[in-house]
């Protein structure tokens, strides 16, 4: 009888043990294949639907404590259906650069095009998202740190002779900063096409005499999306793009990706990121002994009005008027990589 007893007690408790010990061990030795390909989109959404769940009067649509200019003192247009306005930063070398990025009517409008991506109960409106995530209708502080590290550290010949890929673009200030700073050959990449739609209007008609969208090709890319290879540069950079553990692994393959094939990379990140410490982690697993560090360089801080549901309330990113918040950089040479034994 008793043997059976502890047979009984036993099977109760697998799911238990496997839930504690085998399943998390599992997981943890899972490896990325080359044809899988998660993407941005699930944890932008769960996060926004989240938040969005609560009582709308527990959520401040804007961030609160910040004195934002007002609407008579903007400059707006209509990119691609979107309202957006004009955001002028100044880069080394180059002065004002002119990026477009979408107000707080148009913020609210694509947080809910990316809730009606997950729930079709709700109704579409006039504003639709590729995959759910509405970060690149806005500016984001790494921007101006690797527009400047752009111009400060490639001659004009370098500039002129370098074909720039751009991933995760989102409003365009480094590739339109590099097109206006002398780089002939700028190709600038998003997943969503709001963002993409944004720089080519900018591109075409707010930075000067020059339309500069015949130097910045535009182009749909997901980085996570590993079956697509990362179209042909010599010089690879991103802003603020790893919001996301995932998309901060993903980024690390990217990385190595052009690394290997011998193209000098350069990724900037703004405090607080949550993709920083995976991508280090995936970089340094991927290659180990890599000589691989961020340093200090300096951002700026955005002024324009920012959703809730899309910069947290707090974040470092936002101030009333434009200030120095120092970001990190990295900038890599295929050098870095260790010799092959």
């Amino acid at each position: 009888m008793l043997p059976l007893m502890v047979l009984f007690v036993s099977l109760a408790l697998m799911p238990t043990v496997f839930a504690m010990y085998i399943a998390p061990n599992r997981l943890s030795m899972r490896k990325l294949g080359p044809t899988q390909s998660p993407t941005l989109g699930g944890p932008v959404l769960r996060r926004i639907k989240a938040n969005r769940s609560r009582p709308r009067a527990m959520v401040s649509p804007y961030q609160s404590g910040v004195d934002y200019p007002s609407s008579a003192t903007q400059i707006l247009h209509i990119a691609d259906g979107v309202e957006c306005r004009e955001v002028a930063i100044d880069v080394d070398g180059i002065g004002p650069v002119t990026v477009l990025e979408a107000t707080a009517e148009s913020q609210e409008a694509l947080v809910d095009a990316a809730l009606v991506l997950e729930d079709e109960s709700l109704e579409a409106g006039s504003v639709s998202l590729d995959v759910g995530d509405p970060y690149g209708s806005v500016l984001w502080p790494a921007a101006s740190a690797v527009a400047n590290h752009l111009m400060r550290n490639f001659d004009v010949e370098e500039r002129r002779t370098t074909k720039l890929l751009e991933l995760g673009s989102g409003t365009g200030l480094v590739a339109l900063a590099a097109a206006r700073g002398g780089y002939q050959h700028v190709v600038a990449t998003d997943y969503e096409s709001v963002p993409l739609s944004l720089l080519g209007y900018a591109a075409c008609h707010l930075n000067g005499d020059v339309d500069l969208s015949s130097i910045i090709a535009r182009e749909m890319l997901n980085i996570c999306d590993f079956s697509v290879p990362l179209p042909e540069a010599d010089l690879v950079v991103a802003a603020d793009i790893m919001y996301e553990p995932a998309t901060g692994r993903a980024v690390a393959r990217r990385v190595v990706e052009a690394l290997s094939r011998g193209s000098r990379v350069v990724i900037g990140c703004s405090p607080g990121r949550p993709g920083r410490p995976a991508f280090l982690e995936e970089l340094r697993e991927i290659v180990p002994g890599i000589q691989a560090d961020f340093v200090d360089a300096e951002g700026t801080t955005c002024s324009g009005e920012r959703h809730n549901l899309i910069c947290g309330e707090g974040s470092t990113s936002v101030s009333a008027q434009p200030k120095l918040l120092m970001v990190k950089v990295m900038d890599l040479c295929p050098s870095c990589l260790p010799s092959p034994k």
